[in-house]
């Protein structure tokens, strides 16, 4: 690892991140700390057209960049795109341990290039270590791994970019800015399904990939617990792409206090949390945009992942973390019904006397 920034004040950072939503939403507090730290500066980030959506009108980017491999074939072909969308990078900041997002950042020529690697990737490793110029271990490499949000932020602090202690605790949490038309088109498509006057749980529901073999009985063993057990309550039932199979083969079996809606834009979709008490979801993008809007929400994460629940809990919202049993015996999806259930009566409670 080479030592000192050059230059200490940048022009232009350029920030490379190229893979999930809720990873995304994780990085907006770096991009919020990067801009504290060097207002001046300017900030891009390169990412996937799914994920353009989550920078839209975020104060801390200046330009958000599409890239899509398939347009290219060659490296040089890479390289004059960066040149003539992103030019002379001052710094390039890899929130992304990709082979091609490390790629990127070599091709963009910028005298300082950082980010992490997994050391049990030996063929990435040597990658990242001709094409950065200061790469460490990923902390979930190591023993105690703390939340992604944290992870971003050390690595920055690690070069001497910025200092954790100087960050104002609002810069901190995850962010999706909404403009009011979108938050409008939200309550219109809420109002459509008659939701405007009770109590509101969003579940969004996990597609077959995901679910691993549990029976789709269970989801509605979940909402009707949920309807039967907190007085008044109704469900809004959301499927992302893919899912929308497995909603349907449910619809028949759903109570009439659910309402279900597929398709929406990521930002109308997220606007609906706004409008909800808190959410249901597995661990993934929909707890992730939860939080990022400021909502509550339950978590649940596969049995496999118990280790790593510290570095991929909910931020900085109130929230309850499950673990999903590991088979999906008939008594294990009895008492996993039975404790998300439970975690909702109580978070319910908890939502409930805040307001």
């Amino acid at each position: 690892m080479k030592g000192k920034l050059t230059p200490e004040v940048p022009h232009t950072i350029l920030i490379l991140k190229l893979d999930h939503l809720g990873d995304m939403l994780w990085a907006t507090p770096c991009f919020a700390a990067l801009k504290f730290k060097y207002p001046q500066a300017k900030i891009q980030v390169i990412c996937p057209a799914a994920l353009e959506p989550v920078l839209r009108h975020n104060p801390a980017v200046d330009q958000a960049l599409v890239y899509d491999r398939r347009r290219f074939t060659s490296n040089t072909q890479k390289q004059e795109w960066l040149r003539q969308n992103v030019g002379a990078p001052d710094w390039a900041i890899c929130l992304d341990t990709r082979d091609e997002a490390v790629l990127l950042a070599s091709l963009s020529g910028a005298p300082v290039r950082i980010g992490y690697f997994y050391k049990d990737r030996p063929f990435s490793t040597v990658k990242s270590w001709w094409r950065l110029t200061h790469k460490f271990v990923h902390p979930t490499m190591h023993q105690n791994p703390r939340h992604e949000v944290l992870n971003n932020l050390r690595l920055l602090e690690r070069v001497g970019m910025l200092s954790l202690p100087e960050l104002p605790a609002e810069i901190l949490a995850t962010r999706l800015y909404l403009t009011p038309e979108e938050q409008r088109q939200a309550g219109a498509v809420f109002e459509s399904l008659g939701l405007t006057n009770q109590p509101v749980i969003m579940y969004n529901i996990p597609n077959k990939t995901i679910n691993k073999g549990w029976p789709k009985e269970h989801i509605t063993q979940v909402v009707a617990g949920l309807v039967s057990r907190i007085p008044g309550v109704l469900i809004l039932m959301v499927a992302g792409p893919g899912e929308e199979p497995l909603l349907e083969s449910i619809k028949p079996s759903l109570p009439p206090a659910c309402r279900t809606v597929v398709g929406l834009p990521l930002r109308v979709w997220a606007g609906l949390f706004l409008y909800c008490a808190f959410s249901l979801s597995r661990d993934a993008g929909g707890v992730h945009v939860s939080a990022a809007m400021g909502v509550p929400a339950i978590s649940i994460f596969e049995y496999e992942w118990k280790h790593l629940e510290a570095c991929f809990e909910p931020w900085q919202v109130p929230h309850i973390n499950l673990i999903r049993p590991q088979s999906p015996t008939p008594a294990n999806v009895d008492r996993h019904v039975d404790a998300i259930v439970s975690a909702a009566i109580d978070l319910w409670k908890k939502v409930s006397n805040a307001h």
